[in-house]
């Protein structure tokens, strides 16, 4: 499952792929005007994003 948030929606994709073709199908142009903050998929970080933030708590190494 694929869940994006903002303050005021949830948007919830399933899809069995972790790859940034979920990303692109779903926001073709990114967040460029927010800050995205993932747990370190290398498909999240490719989303363009005005900022990022790493989930701490979650980040592998």
């Amino acid at each position: 499952m694929w869940v994006w948030q903002n303050n005021e929606l949830i948007f919830i994709a399933a899809n069995g792929s972790m790859g940034y073709i979920v990303v692109g199908n779903n926001f073709k142009d990114g967040f460029t005007n927010a800050t995205l903050v993932s747990d370190c998929y290398a498909s999240q970080l490719k989303t363009p994003a005005k900022h990022y933030q790493l989930c701490l708590g979650v980040c592998r190494t």
